[in-house]
C-alpha cells in the first residue's frame, strides 16, 4: 500500500471534488488480475495520535469511492464488531453522547458542523483545543477533533459519490433530522 500525505486546499464543494478526482487519477492501475490492485492510503488529518485517512480503492468496485478510516480509534458495530472506518451511525451516536454530555459546548460543534458543511477550509483541532474530549467505545478520552475531520471528509465522499445529487447534504440531513445540527445555511 502507498503511503501518501494529502492536504486539500479547495474550499467549494465542485473544486474539492475537482482536486480529489484529479489525485485519484494520478493512481497507478494494476495490468491484470495476478498481479492484483494498486493500493493508496491517503493521510489527510493528523490529530495527536490520531490518523485520518482515504482508503483507495474502497471494495465492491465503487469507482471514485474511498474508505475514511482512523488510526489508533475503532469505531463499533451493533457492539461486536470494531471498525476504524466511521459510519454515518457511529458520528451521530458519538454527537448525540457529546451534546448530552457537554450541552454548552455543544453549540460550538454545531457551528463547525455548519462551517465544515459550507467547505471552509480551517484548522479544525485548533478550533476545538479548548473543548472537552469524547469518550469512545473503549473509554478513551479523545479530541472531538478527530469526530469533525471524520464528518469533513464524509461529506467529500458523499460529494465524489454522488456528484450529479445531493453529495454532503444526505448526511447534513442526518444530522438535522438527529438534532444535531439547525439548518440556518
Amino acid at each position: 500500500m502507498l503511503e501518501i500525505e494529502y492536504s486539500l486546499k479547495a474550499n467549494t464543494r465542485e473544486e474539492i471534488r475537482k482536486e480529489l478526482v484529479c489525485l485519484f487519477l494520478q493512481e497507478k492501475s494494476g495490468w491484470d488480475f495476478d498481479e492484483g490492485k494498486s493500493t493508496y492510503k491517503y493521510i489527510v488529518e493528523r490529530i495527536e495520535q490520531y490518523v485520518i485517512y482515504l482508503q483507495r480503492p474502497a471494495p465492491l468496485n465503487k469507482g471514485f469511492d474511498f474508505i475514511v478510516n482512523v488510526e489508533n480509534m475503532y469505531f463499533k458495530l451493533n457492539d461486536s464488531r470494531r471498525h476504524r472506518n466511521p459510519s454515518h451511525k457511529d458520528i451521530v451516536y458519538i454527537l448525540m453522547i457529546y451534546k448530552q454530555s457537554f450541552a454548552r459546548e455543544y453549540s460550538k460543534i454545531q457551528e463547525l458542523i455548519k462551517r465544515i458543511f459550507l467547505c471552509e477550509n480551517f484548522n479544525i483541532a485548533k478550533e476545538v483545543q479548548d473543548l472537552s474530549p469524547f469518550v469512545n467505545y473503549d473509554g478513551e478520552a479523545i479530541p472531538i477533533a478527530v469526530i469533525l475531520c471524520c464528518i469533513k471528509w464524509l461529506f467529500i465522499e458523499q460529494d465524489v459519490t454522488y456528484w450529479n445529487w445531493s453529495g454532503r447534504s444526505m448526511l447534513f440531513n442526518h444530522l438535522q433530522e438527529s438534532g444535531l445540527v439547525f439548518d440556518d445555511c
